[in-house]
């Protein structure tokens, strides 16, 4: 299985070498993982304006990614940016960093939180990334 890393901030940062160092020490044997930078894009991905500015660059590389033959993609960024893109126009499997945390956050325990940076990040409708938050179940009903 090969799998690219899109860390969705230009130019490629420190971080790319750490971020390949982990995934490396828990994949299959089998797997490749290689960590890329898009092309354009801003520096850092600190409020709104950062996710727009990324999302395009993000989506040429990840069909960059498989048109290379990659088996899937990893939007390396909390905020998720261009995720719904990502999967409504690749066939590969897609996974953005939030819509992972959200549903294994769910799965452990009745209640989260999430920090970010930024008050301007903070949008306080309960979507990040095209991902709905998902809502705690507060009932349950059986039936006969």
């Amino acid at each position: 299985m090969r799998i690219k890393v899109i860390e969705p901030v230009t130019p490629a940062t420190p971080w790319n070498k750490t971020i390949k160092e982990v995934y490396e020490a828990y994949k299959d044997p089998g797997a490749e993982i290689d960590v890329v930078n898009p092309e354009k894009g801003p520096e850092s991905i600190e409020q709104i304006y950062d996710e727009t500015w990324t999302s395009l660059p993000t989506l040429l590389e990840a069909e960059k990614a498989e048109k290379e033959g990659y088996d899937a993609v990893i939007d390396y960024c909390f905020g998720d940016p261009a995720l719904p893109s990502l999967k409504e126009a690749l066939t590969i499997s897609v996974v953005g960093l939030c819509e992972l945390s959200v549903h294994l956050a769910s799965m452990l325990g009745r209640k989260f939180s999430v920090m970010g940076v930024g008050e301007k990040h903070r949008r306080g409708d309960g979507e990040q990334g095209g991902v709905l938050w998902i809502k705690r179940q507060t009932s349950l009903r059986q039936t006969n």
